[in-house]
């Protein structure tokens, strides 16, 4: 897990959720984000401008052994900016077949692309 886990990560920035930040056109940023899939729930990214940014990949990481019940995960999603403007990014944790609004948690992130 490690080896990969740090591989998708060498050369992007990562960014927090809540905090504004300045990305220059072309650079890489990842977010990363926690999961419970025993539970089901998921992390599921609102519609955002792709005119901005596109998504690279999304991908996921057990952070313990497979034999080990209610393991989390690290989801890396990996972005790319190519244009200048302000960007949000909203992802909300929740069961797909309860949608949205039964989200049980919500992170935003600011961006910049200069």
């Amino acid at each position: 897990m490690c080896e990969k886990y740090l591989k998708e990560k060498k050369g992007t920035i990562s960014i927090l959720p809540f905090i504004p930040y300045y990305l220059k056109v072309g650079e890489d940023f990842v977010i990363e984000l926690k999961e419970n899939h025993f539970s089901s729930f998921r992390w599921h990214l609102s519609n955002y401008d792709r005119d901005l940014i596109s998504l690279i990949s999304k991908k996921s990481f057990d952070l313990a052994p497979i034999h080990i019940l209610g393991r989390k995960h690290i989801v890396i999603w990996k972005f790319r900016s190519f244009y200048y403007g302000k960007i949000t990014l909203q992802f909300n944790l929740y069961r797909s077949w309860e949608g949205i609004n039964s989200s049980v948690e919500k992170l935003i992130y600011y961006i910049t692309i200069i």
